[in-house]
């Protein structure tokens, strides 16, 4: 108790210190073309950062990036307590197998769902703008990957996904899609939850192939529905063992 209020306004402090060569503050906005490289890395997302519209975030072998957990200082996006990284332009996370790109939490405990995610397009009239993760590594966010651009031209390949809050990967569209569109999820590991993909409408080709799915909670590797149209969908090759079933 304080009754005559001389002891000041409450403060949150931690307690554990966080190195980071590059601090990006919640807000950021990247609007020309970047590139995050090892030699800055790692680098601390204290927000939610947004690439803009024909802006292009190339990150390379061996970045690591930090989302701060459970903690948005904008208190927006989707998540409005969990940072997120947001795409209205390209990104291109390319590692390599003795160096991947990896996003993940700061805390020294991690747990799924304490950062937001990576959304590809906030909304439907996006040009087509490509985006590409080759070796990356995505674990304890909350969404993963999600695009909702209509025209999404994505290739997320060779990666890894371990301790998601929900699914890993998210795929839709609410518009008619050029046919040229082409989504591919190739030769990756799913640990925990899966992918789901729904109203797509003349989404182009969706390919879903050679990835291994493993201890999968979130109740199906791979979940399709409200398929609608014209749409080139090929689901092959791709192994699936869960710890439960689906309801």
């Amino acid at each position: 108790d304080d009754p005559v209020d001389d002891w000041g306004n409450p403060l949150t402090v931690r307690s554990s210190a966080l190195y980071a060569a590059t601090v990006i503050a919640g807000g950021t906005v990247i609007d020309t073309d970047t590139t995050w490289t090892a030699a800055e890395s790692p680098y601390l997302i204290t927000g939610d950062v947004t690439v803009q519209t024909s802006s292009k975030l190339t990150i390379t072998e061996g970045v690591t990036v930090l989302f701060l957990a459970d903690t948005d200082d904008q208190t927006s996006g989707d998540e409005l307590y969990d940072s997120e990284l947001l795409v209205d332009g390209q990104i291109y996370a390319q590692g390599t197998a003795e160096a991947p790109v990896t996003f993940t939490s700061t805390a020294s405990n991690p747990e799924p769902g304490q950062w937001g995610g990576i959304r590809i397009g906030q909304r439907d009239d996006y040009d087509t703008e490509d985006s590409r993760f080759d070796y990356v590594v995505v674990q304890y966010s909350g969404y993963g990957i999600v695009t909702s651009k209509p025209n999404a031209d994505l290739r997320i390949t060779n990666s890894e996904f371990n301790s998601q809050g929900g699914y890993a990967i998210t795929l839709r569209g609410y518009t008619y899609l050029p046919s040229d569109s082409h989504v591919l999820v190739d030769n990756n590991q799913f640990r925990s939850s899966g992918i789901r993909t729904y109203s797509a409408v003349d989404y182009g080709r969706l390919t879903i192939s050679n990835n291994v799915f493993s201890t999968i909670k979130t109740g199906y590797g791979i979940r399709a529905s409200d398929l609608w149209f014209e749409m080139d969908l090929v689901i092959s090759n791709n192994r699936i063992s869960m710890s439960q079933p689906a309801q």
